[in-house]
């Protein structure tokens, strides 16, 4: 009885994968579908031109040919280069979507090989949206099980369990059947990695470029006839025994799965391009700012904010010295937010992470942690010089299931980001496609326009 219910997780998820018809996926699902491609396509057009991509174009692919396109570069690379590629970009501004509690950045590691395999064979729009809602599930209830272990481990969940994501999506579009699905798990499974200490620099954003690439891979070799793990999950050598030192997770993985909630109906959108664990304090600043009728930062006496635990763990670092470090301290992200009133790009770039009206008020910024609040929730008290104090407390940061963006506000985003690399004229064209992309024939023709 032990070992078949060791194998119930593999087997079901599998068979969820295989199984399920993608007419049957509801529409909320496949328009939440559409809202996370728009939101993923900004991040990685705006990410696009960063440093880290260059140097990694040109040690991957110098010569720019193959046969996928690269989002914003202007080249083509062969099929896994520019899925990693893609997927890299997508996150090195942290400006992707999260899964709060799974602690995951979803999208991206899906998204990115669903749109590469569009370079190599025909991908309809709705198949498209329906492999995309499937990788999702399967990521998302594997993060939601593990986060807390690997967390403690240092493990990035993204890393860990975006390929395996990828690989229900790419499996869903080749056809697998629900053993060879099994068996795509397996080999994304066993490359799955990402160190927490790679936050703050330019390695990070390889987290979920692998995962796509590993789940592109993983899918495609399976279908070619690579054989692997057939009880990933369930073995004593396997995924969830080698990270968390058990296997019994049913419970957390399976309940619900294909009744028809979905877990993409949590997803998170991000206002600010950082660490999500830090946007609720930057609401909190924001609100601040305009309650004490925007105050300049030298009348600021202290800042004091109250926080979930893990925002310290992740988000503690009180002096960053370049951008990607700034997007890891919650000193900098509310700093920022009281003396301009946002947190965009251009906050975290090297020079104002040094600019001197923002580092003398981290040093009046005080963080605490609140056992008692969940992980998008923050309080913040301000204290001016001539003795005024205002406070404020928010639940939900922006962005979050408890405070959702709009679709208005999304395409805003979406705007801002790719009308730098490819004009407004073809952003907007681009995000109309996208919202009506389960019209399409040929996703191909929408990967084109990057």
């Amino acid at each position: 009885m032990q070992n078949q219910e060791k194998k119930r997780i593999t087997e079901s998820l599998s068979a969820f994968v295989a199984e399920s018809a993608p007419e049957a996926i509801p529409e909320k699902a496949l328009h939440e579908a559409k809202r996370s491609l728009l939101d993923t396509l900004g991040a990685a057009l705006a990410g696009s031109r960063h440093r880290a991509v260059t140097i990694l174009q040109e040690v991957l692919v110098p010569e720019g040919k193959g046969e996928t396109r690269v989002i914003g570069r202007g080249i083509h690379a062969d099929l896994y280069h520019a899925t990693l590629l893609n997927g890299y970009m997508g996150h090195v501004y942290d400006f992707d979507d999260t899964h709060v509690q799974a602690l995951l950045h979803p999208s991206v590691p899906v998204w990115m090989p669903i749109l590469a395999l569009s370079g190599r064979k025909p991908v309809s729009g709705r198949q498209a949206l329906a492999a995309f809602v499937l990788g999702y599930e399967v990521e998302a209830r594997l993060g939601m099980a593990l986060a807390p272990l690997l967390v403690d481990r240092q493990w990035h969940v993204t890393g860990m369990v975006g390929g395996i994501g990828a690989a229900a999506a790419v499996g869903k579009l080749l056809g697998l059947s629900a053993e060879r699905q099994a068996q795509a798990f397996g080999i994304a499974a066993t490359y799955g990695s990402g160190l927490l200490d790679m936050a703050g620099s330019m390695s990070k954003g390889l987290h979920p470029g692998k995962a796509a690439q590993s789940g592109l891979f993983a899918a495609l070799a399976v279908e070619k006839g690579l054989t692997s793990s057939k009880d990933v999950f369930g073995s004593n050598r396997g995924f969830f025994h080698v990270n968390a030192g058990r296997t019994d997770f049913e419970e957390i993985v399976l309940t619900g799965l294909g009744e028809g909630g979905f877990e993409l109906y949590r997803n998170s959108y991000k206002p600010y391009p950082c660490g999500f664990l830090g946007h609720a304090a930057i609401d909190a600043a924001i609100a601040l700012r305009n309650a004490s009728s925007l105050a300049p930062a030298e009348e600021v006496e202290e800042i004091r904010i109250e926080v979930h635990p893990l925002v310290l763990d992740a988000m503690g670092n009180r002096t960053p010295k370049t951008g990607l470090e700034g997007k890891f301290s919650v000193y900098h992200c509310v700093a920022s937010g009281f003396i301009d009133g946002t947190c965009g790009l251009s906050h975290y770039t090297d020079e104002k992470v040094k600019d001197a009206r923002i580092a003398a008020l981290r040093e009046k910024i005080a963080a605490s942690v609140n056992p008692s609040f969940g992980r998008t929730e923050a309080k913040a008290v301000l204290v001016l010089k001539n003795g005024d104090r205002h406070e404020t407390h928010v639940p939900h940061a922006s962005g979050t299931e408890g405070n959702p963006m709009a679709d208005a506000q999304l395409e805003t985003k979406f705007l801002l980001n790719a009308s730098a690399i490819i004009g407004e004229a073809k952003s907007r064209e681009l995000a109309k496609r996208i919202w009506e992309i389960e019209t399409c024939s040929d996703i191909g023709q929408i990967v084109g326009m990057l």
